[in-house]
């Protein structure tokens, strides 16, 4: 469907598509028109919708719009399942949980079966035994999408370093089966707050049919101009996480912005 707030989607010069927005209101419902659009294909295609969420400002705003009467209304909730990409180990009730925003703003809205959600089991900082959260969710994920997990729409944050999910430059990743690492999942500590986080694998975001990375705010429009606008090979820039995780994705990518966060790119 059209939408007059935003610019015609064109192809960036790593092969995905980028649209930009006039501002962060008109970002996130265009992030909902695509949202509705790719869950209800896949559920008229399999029966079925498997959704990864993220945290963030824009996805807030994302979720408020979902779960209003107007849009909520369009999609049998039933087929949808839900998993959260990332979350921090705080309580859900705390504003920096992923899972407690998506409840209160989007879950509480609409009907849909509490068996259809599946947020990270959190544990406190002090709990050492943050395996059996990673163990916990990586069998909750398996159980439904199998060994070879594949969403139909997992959407994305970037962070001003070029981090997603809960990925982070420089930050090594611990191997499947050590400490902190399991087969779909692996923990971290970093980020803003620094807390622990349990994260999917970046393996598991290469699979999916759709990714979404939304993408509003000046505090981006460095990080957004490094990534779209550096043309050479080689450059530390295809070393990002968000950027690596966009180049090998092997379904379709899509970049949501608004002006604010594309003003210094050429976008």
């Amino acid at each position: 469907m059209n939408n007059p707030n935003t610019t015609i989607d064109t192809a960036t010069d790593f092969g995905n598509v980028a649209s930009v927005f006039s501002d962060s209101k008109s970002l996130a419902r265009g992030a909902a028109e695509r949202f509705m659009s790719i869950v209800f294909d896949a559920v008229m295609a399999r029966g079925r919708a498997f959704v990864a969420l993220s945290g963030g400002s824009t996805p807030r705003t994302l979720f408020s719009i979902l779960g209003s009467l107007e849009w909520s209304s369009k999609i049998n909730w039933k087929s949808v399942y839900f998993f959260w990409v990332d979350e921090r180990m705080v309580p859900y009730s705390s504003d920096d949980s992923n899972y407690g925003v998506v409840g209160a703003l989007f879950f509480s809205q609409i009907n849909i079966p509490q068996h259809n959600i599946h947020p990270i089991p959190v544990i406190s900082e002090s709990d050492v035994d943050i395996d059996s959260v990673l163990s916990a969710y990586s069998n909750q994920l398996g159980s439904l999408l199998g060994d070879e997990p594949v969403f139909d729409l997992i959407l994305l944050g970037i962070g001003a370093d070029g981090h997603t999910a809960s990925i982070f430059p420089h930050v090594e990743i611990p191997e499947v089966d050590t400490p902190s690492g399991a087969r779909f999942a692996f923990s971290v500590t970093g980020g803003e707050p620094s807390v622990k986080r349990v994260s999917l694998r970046e393996e598991v975001l290469l699979m999916a049919r759709n990714l979404i990375f939304i993408v509003g705010g000046d505090g981006k429009a460095e990080i957004v101009r490094n990534i779209f606008d550096s043309k050479k090979a080689g450059s530390p820039v295809f070393e990002l996480p968000a950027v690596r995780v966009a180049l090998n994705a092997k379904g379709q990518v899509l970049w949501l912005l608004d002006e604010a966060a594309a003003a210094l790119s050429h976008l």
